[in-house]
């Protein structure tokens, strides 16, 4: 079992930013595991600023959802280890630093959050699905 989260920065536009794993070369949002002694909105602090390089207030962090579905949010790491990952969906709007490329991150584009880039890791793709829904109805999604 693995907690962490999961992070969507959204432009004024509405479009969100998205990073090309140096590992597989597919898309994906910013995420990753907690280290001993973070809280959900630290990892999600870390995280965006590790991986694009943008500092995020604590504040400016939303939660809009969890994600622990058991079959799509199972992670499979290339040295066979499994971990079944449980997540805290936060939403931020862009400071307005550009995102920079780094060890895990080689790309960023801000997509549409309906016309992701191909290929996107599938639970990213669950996330933004999680958000849209999040956003047509005001209401937290637990999933």
């Amino acid at each position: 079992l693995c907690p962490g989260s999961q992070v969507v920065l959204v432009r004024d536009d509405g479009r969100i930013l998205v990073q090309r794993r140096t590992d597989s070369g597919s898309w994906e949002i910013p995420s990753g595991a907690a280290e001993p002694g973070q809280s959900f909105r630290d990892v999600a602090r870390a995280e965006v600023l590790e991986e694009a390089g943008i500092g995020l207030e604590p504040a400016n962090l939303v939660p809009f959802a969890t994600f622990s579905d058991p079959v799509q949010h199972l992670l499979v790491y290339p040295n066979g280890d499994q971990v079944h990952a449980f997540a805290l969906c936060f939403w931020a709007p862009w400071t307005g630093a550009e995102p920079a490329a780094s060890d895990e991150a080689i790309e960023h584009r801000w997509v549409r959050p309906d016309a992701l880039p191909v290929p996107t890791h599938p639970p990213t793709a669950q996330v933004i699905r999680l958000y849209l829904e999040y956003r047509s109805t005001g209401q937290f999604v637990a999933d």
